[in-house]
């Protein structure tokens, strides 16, 4: 039997934790409530599905869904406007871009009613001044398909019209692109693979550079010339003044698959969605990996991959810009918490501060 006393001790034992509790759930919505108010609803998105290239050709951006779109690369709101594919087409892998002309990587499919699918059968190598009118470029033209065959187009991407390249890696051969294919002799992998692995580039320093890795971009902005040169490998970022002689930074990002400079961070898509590396106010990454004060944590999370990213002007802050960035996941929603809602393009605007689907 538990004495008065006992039971007079235990109720006020019970209003502190009583009140404990009230503070501490005060606290902790005060948290939660600060988080949802910091959250945007997200918009239907117009550029569903998988995107694997955004690119400047002129004054616009352009991406690929399995079809084309562009918008002007000034327009800061939502509104994609769709480009014709090539004729026969069935669907635009990838693009690349240089000061005349957009390229667009493709596939043609047949049915199999038998095994009801679709067969890639054609690679499909196009060229456009308009994005309506495409042309084949001359020495490739329609490829039978084979999963042994080489075949990836990419570009330096550079903000300067005139330091824009497009190249093909067409089984382990390097070409400049053009109406036609031009070899490039002996090219150079930076990240000291061969020829054969190459699958990016930047300009820099009045030349293209070559590498094995994801990615390799400068802090070349519309007016400026790069000083800085940067590739990723893994979670590292390495960078160098002279593309000779490189520094390595580690991050604690996972795999880097995409990098973009803004004058106070690198950008990076990655393994585990979006993450940003402090760059000094020389260009140097710190290697530090703060979090985002916008929604980017919750919108291109860790159960999405980061496949490209693109600050339209370099030349500013990473919150001051406009950013676009393309997501997508591996394995089943059920297993990742990842939604085929959210496998999209996305974009962030500084006059919303914050990121949403396009």
């Amino acid at each position: 039997m538990v004495s008065f006393l006992n039971q007079k001790s235990l109720r006020v034992i019970c209003l502190v934790l009583v009140a404990a509790l009230a503070v501490c759930f005060t606290a902790c919505n005060d948290v939660i409530f600060a988080e949802i108010r910091q959250e945007t609803k997200l918009t239907k998105s117009q550029i569903l599905g998988e995107v694997s290239s955004i690119v400047r050709y002129k004054s616009r951006i352009y991406v690929q869904n399995g079809n084309v779109w562009y918008k002007e690369s000034s327009q800061n709101a939502q509104g994609w406007t769709p480009c014709l594919k090539p004729a026969g087409v069935s669907y635009v892998n990838k693009l690349a871009a240089d000061d005349k002309y957009i390229y667009a990587q493709t596939m043609t499919y047949v049915s199999d009613e038998d095994e009801g699918e679709n067969i890639p059968t054609y690679r499909g190598l196009f060229y456009s001044e308009d994005g309506i009118t495409w042309t084949a470029v001359q020495d490739y033209g329609a490829v039978i398909y084979s999963n042994y065959l080489t075949f990836n187009i990419f570009c330096t991407n550079a903000p300067k019209a005139e330091n824009r390249k497009a190249y093909a890696n067409i089984n382990g051969t390097i070409y400049e692109l053009g109406t036609s294919l031009t070899e490039v002799t002996d090219p150079r992998d930076v990240t000291a693979g061969t020829a054969a692995s190459i699958r990016s580039a930047a300009y820099f320093d009045g030349d293209t550079v070559f590498s094995s890795a994801h990615s390799i971009v400068t802090n070349e902005t519309a007016t400026t010339d790069a000083t800085k040169i940067y590739f990723s490998l893994s979670g590292y970022i390495y960078y160098s003044s002279d593309a000779s002689t490189w520094s390595a930074v580690a991050t604690d990002t996972s795999t880097i698959y995409a990098m973009a400079v803004t004058s106070d961070y690198i950008l990076c898509g990655t393994e585990k969605g979006l993450a940003h590396i402090q760059l000094t106010s020389d260009g140097v990454p710190t290697g530090v990996n703060p979090g985002f004060v916008t929604n980017a944590s919750s919108t291109l999370s860790s159960y999405y991959q980061v496949f490209c990213v693109l600050a339209v002007d370099p030349s500013l802050s990473e919150y001051a810009g406009t950013l676009y960035a393309s997501t997508t996941f591996d394995g089943s929603s059920s297993s990742t918490s990842a939604t085929t809602n959210n496998v999209c393009l996305w974009a962030y605007y500084a006059n919303r501060a914050s990121w949403n689907r396009e």
